[in-house]
């Protein structure tokens, strides 16, 4: 892929998708607005010349399947909450419930089943924008199977071969612009007459709206 295909400013957050004629679709309403799925994975990339391995955090729509993705240098908690912030900007809402793997950056504690202890600083972020964070059990990435398998199409259609960018700031202006085009391109994988960004878009009214800045986190610590 040439080096900085589609960069620039990138859409604009929670962007507008013209939707007719789907007053009589039958994508079920009872999910709408319901659940995300939240996952990392590591991509190889080429930043200013040279090779950089990057964290990439995926958010998935469990109902319209829009996707989000931004790379970052490294997997923090700080990082977690940006991409949380800018993942639901981008879907324009907020679901009501997050699910999760096992990452430290989350879960204090494993359990039995799926008891949990979550992290003070992620629960802060969680009853912020009013979640219900669900994680999943141990290797069983089943239980969030479609930003699982969002993962491998990120990897394939996005990042293969090797992206080449002067900035991370470049790449993830690219990568949400792909993320806006794959929505555009694709129909929903259970209702075909519909495309992902026009799922999305009758999704948007079931979500929570998106609340303030995360300032309520630096009590606890820089954010």
């Amino acid at each position: 892929m040439p080096s900085g295909a589609m960069r620039g400013d990138g859409p604009k957050h929670g962007v507008k998708i013209q939707v007719t004629g789907l007053q009589h679709s039958s994508l079920s309403r009872s999910g709408l607005g319901e659940a995300y799925q939240f996952d990392w994975s590591h991509e190889d990339v080429e930043i200013a010349g040279k090779p950089m391995r990057v964290k990439v955090a995926h958010m998935r729509l469990c109902a319209s399947r829009a996707v989000y993705t931004r790379a970052y240098p490294r997997e923090t908690q700080e990082m977690v909450f940006d991409a949380h912030a800018r993942g639901f900007a981008f879907f324009g809402g907020v679901p009501l419930r997050g699910i999760y793997d096992n990452m430290k950056t989350a879960v204090t504690s494993v359990f039995v089943g799926k008891e949990r202890v979550f992290n003070r600083r992620f629960l802060v972020m969680a009853d912020h924008y009013m979640v219900e964070p669900t994680a999943c059990s141990p290797a069983a990435g089943w239980e969030k199977d479609q930003v699982e398998n969002q993962v491998q199409t990120i990897r394939g259609r996005f990042v293969q071969p090797r992206l080449r960018f002067a900035s991370l700031e470049e790449l993830n202006g690219w990568l949400e612009a792909e993320c806006l085009r794959w929505a555009m391109m694709h129909s929903h994988p259970e209702q075909k007459e519909l495309t992902v960004a026009q799922a999305l878009e009758m999704e948007r009214p079931a979500l929570q709206p998106v609340l303030a800045s995360l300032t309520c986190l630096q009590e606890f610590g820089p954010f």
